[in-house]
């Protein structure tokens, strides 16, 4: 999917639709996960579908679980699903952040390999 370390780096134009699929695959992740929890707020807790949205949202987003249910079937999705939604943040940050961080080590590493070349 990268170029290896011996590769010219990627145009600008090839560069930026590398970012535009890892935004779209990240976008994917974010809906799948969210898809999820709105699904068992639904479900699980009895909430309307703009609750379950708001409840689901927030801990993908950082904010933290914003409704604790009274039963127990409710409580422990909750628990798992705010587990996921932080697994979830970690992951898209991952994908987001691949493209930028390998264009900028393989740059360093060409700039590398051209002053070995030039001082030996």
């Amino acid at each position: 999917m990268y170029e290896k370390y011996h590769h010219e780096l990627l145009s600008l134009r090839r560069f930026l639709r590398r970012i535009a699929v890892h935004l779209a695959i990240a976008g994917g992740v974010v809906l799948l996960s969210l898809g999820f929890g709105m699904g068992g707020y639904v479900y699980l807790d009895d909430r309307s579908l703009s609750e379950a949205f708001v409840h689901a949202a927030a801990p993908i987003a950082g904010m933290g679980v914003t409704h604790v249910p009274d039963h127990t079937i409710g409580q422990i999705f909750t628990g798992i699903y705010a587990i996921l939604a932080s697994f979830t943040f970690v992951l898209v940050s991952a994908i987001i952040y691949a493209p930028l961080l390998h264009r900028l080590l393989h740059a360093f590493h060409l700039r590398e390999d051209k002053r070995d070349d030039e001082q030996g």
